[in-house]
């Protein structure tokens, strides 16, 4: 009798020893989220102030893990081939497209971005990034190249819109 409580005793001890040790159910890259109010102002309150009237900008992003790659962006007339995987932009983010919301509208470099939602993409070049911002899917995005310091963003077909970034 003792021995088989011994034995059942070490057999639960393992049992709970490898279930400690099974990896996570996890996403492969975590997601994220940074968020910021603009154009409100502090009111100061009895107790402490708070921010009021102010209009959100959210970006919604997955976290991109290297994972044992080196030099994933690629040098000279490679740059960004391998990891657009033939796409003209490179969808940010990991998982699925990084989101802009803005609940304002912006002005990039003097081009104007209505309120709304957006899919974020980059333009991969070895010496200038074209940061892209559209509200329509993947399959609908066309790119025009950006003349290196030009300084003018450019736009895409649709309500892409896109800018350089140095």
């Amino acid at each position: 009798m003792v021995k088989r409580l011994l034995v059942c005793g070490v057999v639960a001890v393992m049992g709970v020893a490898l279930a400690a040790q099974a990896p996570a159910n996890r996403p492969a890259s975590g997601r994220g989220q940074a968020s910021t109010q603009i154009g409100g102002d502090w009111v100061k309150g009895e107790r402490s102030s708070t921010y009021q009237g102010g209009k959100w900008i959210d970006v919604t992003y997955g976290r991109p893990v290297l994972r044992q790659r080196a030099n994933i962006f690629g040098t000279g007339a490679d740059y960004g081939k391998t990891l657009n995987a033939g796409a003209p932009v490179w969808r940010a983010g990991a998982d699925q497209s990084t989101r802009f919301k803005t609940d304002v509208a912006l002005d990039f470099a003097g081009k104007a971005l209505p309120a709304g939602e957006y899919s974020m993409y980059i333009g991969l070049g070895e010496k200038e990034w074209t940061f892209v911002l559209s509200s329509w899917p993947a399959a609908e995005l066309t790119t025009r190249p950006t003349r290196p310091n030009s300084g003018a963003p450019t736009t895409t077909r649709r309500t892409a819109t896109s800018f350089a970034c140095r």
